[in-house]
């Protein structure tokens, strides 16, 4: 199965259970009566995941119950492995924001942190837009009041100012109400120079996920955990982005679904960008080659608002037993490690015979 198999039926065939999708990874889609999308979920039986939501017993105002009442027909997208089908989810959600999907429908209010790297003091701002300049960026954070209320602690934490316009730190001038409270090293009365403030702020970029490590080396910081307690969404934001830099390229091997051979997927900083099928011995070169061109494109530097979702499905799953298996790490192996690591896990193996279905999830 190299490319995706879609279809779709009336919802009340599902719920007579005359109809269906396939026991197979991929997918759903509710629509409803003028065809608007209602919900868009994925599994690794579509088959078992569609059934359960047209289950007589679900309370009448729990989700399911409410998804089957609106929905009238049920599509569906066959995809070759789970981690794909996990992407092919959050970007449907992200592009076409259903109206019952709450979880992965905020990338909308996702943000930036930002600071000028030109000023000896810089502060901590945050921003819904990238801009051309001087900026230094970190993220993307869920917005909202915690991130917000975690940068102020944050600032009172490790001394940093907030308060806005450049400075011209002048001994004799009155310091303001973090000074007096011990919360601001008090660089607008030059009681911190230009070096000991940087380390601070330092601190401050590695523990928001290092998104500028020239200038935290630069300034000899050592990453480390925020000296305050954030959200738990940012909490997971700042996780998923230092898995991300973690698999800055990595290689995963599966059995391909419902199918003999293996799929190779390529995932560069975080998100799932190439895959490739080998469905017999002689295409796992070519597949290998392909992955690899994938894998050889720097990541880039900052994740655009709408990915961060995405690379936290991703780098969950490939800590997860599965994609621990999985998961070849291209970045620290090279070619050479790396293909022969592909070939000993993979050819000594049965699925390529053909009539193996032991790949189907």
């Amino acid at each position: 199965m190299t490319v995706a198999v879609e279809g779709s039926v009336d919802a009340r065939a599902v719920a007579a259970g005359l109809a269906g999708p396939p026991a197979l990874p991929g997918v759903y889609r509710f629509r409803d009566a003028r065809g608007a999308l209602v919900y868009v979920g994925s599994s690794r039986c579509l088959a078992r995941r569609v059934r359960s939501y047209f289950r007589p017993g679900h309370a009448p105002a729990t989700k399911p119950a409410r998804i089957a009442r609106f929905a009238t027909v049920v599509e569906w997208r066959v995809l070759p492995s789970v981690l794909e089908a996990l992407v092919d989810e959050a970007r449907t959600i992200a592009r076409e924001r259903p109206h019952f999907n709450r979880r992965l429908k905020a990338s909308g209010t996702h943000v930036y942190v930002r600071f000028d790297p030109r000023d000896p003091f810089p502060r901590l701002v945050v921003t819904r837009h990238l801009e051309d300049g001087p900026w230094r960026y970190l993220g993307p954070f869920p917005g909202g009041r915690r991130l917000a209320t975690t940068l102020d602690e944050l600032a009172d934490a490790l001394g940093l100012r907030t308060c806005p316009g450049v400075l011209h730190p002048d001994p004799a001038a009155r310091a303001c109400l973090r000074v007096e409270i011990g919360r601001c090293s008090a660089p607008c009365i030059a009681r911190v120079a230009p070096g000991a403030y940087g380390r601070q702020l330092s601190r401050a970029i590695a523990a928001l996920g290092g998104g500028d490590p020239e200038s935290a080396r630069r300034s000899d910081a050592r990453s480390g955990p925020l000296p305050v307690a954030p959200g738990a969404s940012l909490a997971g934001a700042l996780a998923a982005l230092r898995a991300a830099r973690r698999a800055t390229r990595v290689c995963v091997a599966l059995p391909e679904a419902g199918m003999s051979g293996y799929r190779l997927l390529a995932v560069v900083g975080g998100r799932l960008c190439a895959a490739a099928s080998a469905p017999a011995r002689p295409s796992v070169e070519a597949a290998f080659d392909r992955i690899v061109a994938a894998l050889e494109h720097p990541a880039p530097a900052l994740l655009p608002r709408d990915a961060l979702d995405e690379v936290r499905i991703v780098t969950a799953w490939l800590a997860s037993p599965a994609g621990r298996a999985a998961t070849i790490d291209y970045g620290r192996l090279g070619r050479m490690a790396s293909h022969a690591r592909l070939l000993a896990r993979i050819v000594p193996g049965p699925l390529f015979s053909s009539g193996d279905r032991r790949g189907s999830a």
